[in-house]
């Protein structure tokens, strides 16, 4: 029946209202539906060291979109070295590879002798140019 139809509808909805949305690093942030932007969290692939189009997506998330959920990082470099750099670009859950120890990734966020960063970012640390004057 058609109001059976409905409710089935309106529970599906309901429960993918709470899916997190993984997406490839290939894809263009500027075109996603409001449906994936109204998710809870999505989730960036960094699939070597040397790609960094994911660090772009969290960043057009973030600004443009004005994103307010989780962006988490997932992927083989999700490293210790990386995860001051992929905050400041508004990356706020880490899934760390396994050889990363907790301890140091933890520090690597927390330091507070990080050096001034170059480019203004999601964080609040003043980039040279502002320190400079």
């Amino acid at each position: 029946s058609f109001i059976e139809e409905e409710r089935k509808e309106q529970e599906l909805a309901a429960r993918s209202a709470h899916v997190a949305v993984k997406l490839a690093n290939t894809v263009d942030v500027l075109t996603l539906s409001t449906d994936v932007l109204a998710r809870p969290m999505l989730v960036l692939d960094f699939p070597a060291f040397g790609d960094g189009r994911a660090y772009s997506q969290a960043r057009r998330l973030r600004d443009r979109d004005a994103y307010p959920g989780v962006i988490r990082a997932t992927g083989a470099a999700v490293v210790a070295d990386q995860l001051a750099m992929m905050a400041r670009c508004g990356i706020n859950e880490f899934a760390l590879r396994e050889d990363q120890p907790l301890a140091v990734c933890q520090a690597a966020l927390s330091a507070a002798d990080k050096p001034l960063p170059y480019q203004p970012a999601r964080d609040t640390d003043k980039a040279v140019f502002a320190a400079r004057q």
